[in-house]
């Protein structure tokens, strides 16, 4: 052990590692000369105390023992100080921030703080390399001794003490072997353990500032403590064994696990040692032995008796080191083979019977470790009760979350008296108190009503015929004029049978046609299918089959549906004659709020996208939400750049007009364009935004203040909102309204919220749940996660969809029997998938995915779909997808395929255009052989090859104007090396991408540049070619275009 403590200083000699102090109040008249002097003598007594360690002399580290080593003895008054506790506490952290140089002994410093002259504090600052805890008392009784026969004027009669040599002999007669094989068929499947291995990183070693350690403290009362002395007695364990059986259902539960590992502190005082002499041996004479315990259906008593027998054979089996557990457990030489040590006090310090005598009188006391792992628990016998000490370094565990663990371990220990026959793994440690915390509301239900959206929709138009309702360009379109199109629609769709249970396809783009076709369609009584007019054919026949579409609303013909076709091409023009009203027989197909809404499609895990089926309650529940959340109603006039495939069209849609507000739409050419976007957001006067993080990004970069003057709200949702744009925005729109909103579309668009401020700090959170709805964080075993551990999002509430279409097994395992209420407005609980953690604040935050599901660009992508569809193709018989950063701000897909006869990369690429919507063909695609694998046979992900840039241009950049191009280029994309014939999309642009290179070269080059010159003549020379010829003066263009698609975000596709 002192080996592995001396290679762990050596390698880090800036960081006060493995020191302690002791401190203690002393009241009564002190001889200072005389109590040093006992100390110095201490010190001479002991061999270990006067040892240093050098390895630069040798070709391995080896320990000195001097003759003579004075000890440093620092005498301070503070008698004129004032409160004496802050100031200690600060003294005592300047103390130990100084690490010794352990080549000089002693490794021990004294300090005495006289605050009286009858009242004194002592402070012991010691290497661990030197002093163990059960040294501390042979030391503290040696040093009253000396000091009490100094006042007496006799000698101290102490007898010799035994040299450390003698412990190093006995170590080295150990057998290093055993200890390893004993655990090396214990860990087995351990070191398989991914999410252990990502813990021990993260708590590395190698982090090199300076611990911050923070003791806690929890007395437990007598009367607990004699009801654990006699379930020990009755279970045939010790006290420590019960401690360590408490602390590892502590762990489980924070951890979310049925294995535990952590490591025990043991005393190691070989008998033969202590037996030939009367004098105690000081010097280090621990062990750090792993505890692994697996929370299964053992009754209590049984697991702590095979917990015991385990330590048992451990000790039988002998030491192992912190390397050989790394190597066992497959770490990096870095990690952390656990995060906590756990010590239960019972080494001899009798503290009272050391001062007996010596006219001091102990008042208080007290003792801080600055350990080499996150938590440190130490557990001692005080006044007939136990006391709990949990030392926690601050910069991996909060106050908050020190508290959290002593209050789960007082808990579970009281507990566990009454629990012998109990399964360790029905044993709750978590307290009542904190899990009911979990369960608060976040506001009242709106009232839920009676009628729909629509019902919502031709209010208005009754009330306010003449209002916009849309802006598109040059048009306004009134609520009358919308209605009368959409009645239209609903005409044609009942002239050929269709009604309420039908579901009807949208083929078209987002416009006030498509609008008009969304309402038309729900005015007939049926639902409405959104379908993505660049999607591949085979993709859109799928999701027509599985929606079991009667009808699809299009331009023209189509080619991937049976369904009746409603070819609408005329209905363009709305300035046409007002069209007739409602017959009587479309009013009696009105929906009713149990039927269905709407349904969108998402990426789908099985290989096939899945649609989610949303009913009319949901959806008026939404609508009634967002009046709740926002009642100043900022949707007045709302910007849509979502397109319709996109659930965010849906809170843009209903929210504004079931509330009489108008929906600015931009035309194709200002979607993509954040220059546009904000002169569009100036002229119409808009009052609220809703789109992507990195699209707002974009829009606010490149706009004026002045042009979002009259926005009271800007709504980010559909990826993770960055810290910097929460900064960015509040420095730029100070007046404007900053929402951060999550939820998947099985929740209606939106489950919480959050509205940001700038000046806070770490990850911009998810917020609370939206108004009437429940956000649960939930582990693996369905229980109510701790404060500040992560889960999966559980969401329950009115605005919960009925399921996904033709999959009943799929909505069995998503959309559960909700556990933790029994109002039936919450009856039914969707299971995310998001990994959350909920803050003390009550505010959720996104952690992450329990599964392979990925956002890029606001999009939902599941990688076993993609992976599905690459082995479908023949040669290819294996793939992974992952998402890869490869320095750029969005995540990029790179396929990794193995074969043993591969197509191409371009064969593959055509091959996913066919199945797949562009959104989700990989960037990048790599072959393999074979596939990296893990001991147990699967996919070893973290040892796939990251995508690499490619770092130089084949051919160079020619002239200014390409070389100025190509540098923009490489700042947007992060790509080093820019050749003239690379293609934009080729080397990873996206339309996000591409919207910012557009608005660079405007602002940073005055080129007059649009977005369709790109996507036009994406290879660099082609693209420059295109600019090179215009005039420099000319503004942004309206030129008409071949219509053409590549890669479009949903806030910015047509």
């Amino acid at each position: 052990m002192q080996q592995a403590l001396l290679m762990r200083c050596l390698a880090y000699p800036d960081q006060p590692l493995y020191m302690g102090q002791w401190w203690a109040m002393l009241e009564g008249a002190l001889d200072g000369d005389r109590f040093s002097a006992a100390w110095q003598a201490a010190v001479d007594r002991h061999t270990a105390l006067r040892s240093g360690f050098h390895w630069d002399l040798k070709d391995h580290p080896f320990q000195v023992v001097h003759r003579q080593t004075p000890l440093n003895v620092s005498v301070l008054d503070w008698t004129d100080r004032g409160a004496w506790r802050p100031r200690l506490d600060e003294f005592l952290a300047n103390d130990r921030a100084l690490p010794f140089d352990i080549r000089k002994p002693p490794l021990m410093r004294i300090a005495l703080l006289r605050l009286t002259p009858t009242r004194h504090i002592l402070v012991w600052t010691r290497h661990h390399l030197t002093v163990d805890g059960w040294s501390l008392g042979i030391i503290l009784n040696d040093v009253f001794a000396l000091y009490r026969a100094a006042l007496e004027g006799r000698q101290p009669g102490l007898p010799p003490a035994p040299t450390y040599r003698r412990y190093v002999d006995w170590e080295k007669s150990c057998d290093p072997e055993a200890g390893r094989r004993y655990w090396r068929a214990l860990l087995a499947d351990e070191a398989q353990n991914e999410e252990r291995a990502t813990a021990a990183r993260r708590a590395s070693t190698t982090d090199t500032a300076s611990p911050v350690i923070k003791a806690h403290r929890t007395d437990l009362p007598a009367t607990l403590a004699k009801a654990l002395d006699e379930l020990a007695r009755c279970t045939h364990v010790t006290v420590n064994t019960l401690v360590q059986g408490a602390w590892a259902l502590v762990q489980a539960r924070l951890h979310d696990s049925d294995t535990v590992l952590f490591g025990a502190v043991e005393a190691l005082r070989p008998a033969a040692i202590d037996s030939e002499s009367h004098a105690g041996l000081v010097g280090i004479q621990i062990q750090i032995q792993p505890v692994l315990a697996k929370v299964d259906e053992r009754p209590l008593d049984a697991w702590l008796r095979a917990l015991q027998a385990q330590a048992a054979a451990a000790r039988d089996a002998g030491p192992v080191g912190m390397d050989d557990l790394r190597s066992l457990l497959a770490l990096a030489p870095d990690a952390l083979p656990f995060d906590s040590l756990v010590g239960f006090q019972n080494y001899p310090l009798d503290e009272a019977g050391a001062l007996a005598g010596s006219g001091l009188t102990l008042l208080e006391t007290g003792d801080v470790t600055l350990p080499d792992m996150p938590l440190n628990l130490m557990v001692e016998r005080q006044a007939g009760g136990l006391v709990l000490h949990l030392m926690v370094d601050e910069r991996h565990i909060d106050a908050s979350g020190a508290r959290l663990r002593l209050n789960m371990l007082a808990h579970t220990l009281a507990s566990l008296p009454d629990q012998a026959q109990t399964a360790v793994r029905d044993i709750e440690a978590l307290p009542a108190g904190i899990m009911q915390a979990q369960l608060e509301g976040d506001g009242e239900t709106p009232a839920l009503s009676a009628s729909t959206v629509i019902d919502a929709i031709l209010g208005y138009a009754t009330q306010r015929p003449d209002a916009p309702a849309v802006v598109h360009g040059t048009e306004q379109i009134s609520y009358a004029r919308l209605l009368a199109q959409a009645h239209v629609i609903a005409a044609r769709l009942s002239a050929v049978g269709i009604g309420r249970g039908d579901r009807v396809g949208i083929h078209l783009e987002r416009s006030p046609l498509g609008i008009a076709a969304i309402l038309g369609t729900l005015l007939g009584g049926a639902s409405y299918v959104p379908l993505d007019m660049d999607a591949p054919t085979e993709r859109k026949r799928y999701m027509a089959t599985q929606a079991n579409l009667a009808a699809v609303i299009a331009i023209g013909t189509l080619d991937f549906a049976d369904a009746a076709a409603i070819d609408v091409s005329e209905l363009h023009d709305f300035a046409a004659p007002a069209t007739p009203q409602a017959t009587p027989a479309m009013t009696a197909q009105r929906p009713q709020v149990s039927d269905e809404a709407y349904v969108i499609f998402t990426s789908g895990s099985t290989g096939r996208p899945k649609g989610v089926s949303v009913t009319h309650g949901n959806l008026a529940y939404h609508v009634a939400a967002r009046l709740a959340a926002y009642p100043d109603r900022p949707n007045r006039r709302l910007l849509l750049t979502f397109p319709l495939i996109f659930d965010g069209s849906v809170t843009g849609i209903f929210g504004t007009l079931a509330t009489g507000g108008t929906l600015v739409l931009p035309r194709a050419v200002e979607a993509n364009d954040p220059d546009r976007l904000a002169a569009l957001i100036r002229r119409e006067g808009v009052t609220q935004t809703i789109m992507i993080p990195s699209q707002w990004s974009l829009l606010i970069s490149a706009g004026e203040p002045t042009d979002f003057a009259t926005l009271q709200l800007a709504v980010v949702a559909g990826e993770a909102c960055p810290r910097d744009l929460v900064e960015r925005h509040g420095a730029r729109l100070p007046t404007v309204a900053l929402s951060n909103e999550y939820g998947p579309t099985e929740t209606t668009v939106w489950a919480s919220w959050e509205i940001c401020r700038p000046g806070d700090d770490g990850p911009v959170s998810i917020g609370r749940a939206i108004p009437g709805m429940r956000c649960y964080v939930v582990d693996s075993r369905g229980r109510l996660c701790p404060p500040e551990v992560p889960g999966e999002l559980w969401i329950a509430g009115p605005a919960v969809a009925r399921g996904y279409v033709g999959q009943p097994e799929l909505t069995a395992e998503r959309f559960v029997a909700n556990p933790f209420s029994n109002d039936k407005t919450y009856e039914t609980a969707y299971r995310s998938g998001d990994r959350v953690t909920r803050g003390r604040d009550g505010k959720l935050r996104f952690e992450g995915r329990t599964d392979e599901q990925v956002k890029i660009s606001g999009y939902r992508i599941e990688l076993p779909e993609i992976e599905a569809c690459l082995c479908e193709m023949p040669g290819i018989d294996e793939a992974i997808v992952l998402a890869q950063r490869s320095g750029q701000a969005t995540p990029q897909l790179a396929a990794h395929v193995a074969g043993a006869q591969l197509p191409s990369r371009e064969a593959i690429l055509r091959h996913l255009q066919h199945l797949l919507p562009d959104y989700m063909v990989p960037q990048h695609v790599m072959l393999h052989d074979q596939l990296p694998r893990t001991p147990t046979g699967k996919v070893d992900k973290r040892n796939l090859p990251e995508v690499q840039r490619q770092q130089a241009a084949t051919v160079a950049p020619q002239g200014e104007l390409e070389c100025s191009i190509a540098s923009v280029w490489q700042a947007v994309l992060s790509c080093p090396g820019i050749g003239r014939h690379d293609n934009f999309f080729s080397i990873g642009g996206r339309s996000l991408d591409a919207m910012q290179m557009v608005s660079r070269l405007r602002r940073d080059l005055k080129l007059a540049v649009e977005l369709i010159d790109l996507f036009e003549a994406p290879r660099l020379a082609d693209f420059a070619a295109r600019l090179a010829g215009r005039d420099a003066d000319e503004g942004p263009g309206l030129r008409k275009r071949t219509r053409t698609r590549v890669n479009l975000t949903p806030g910015a596709a047509q």
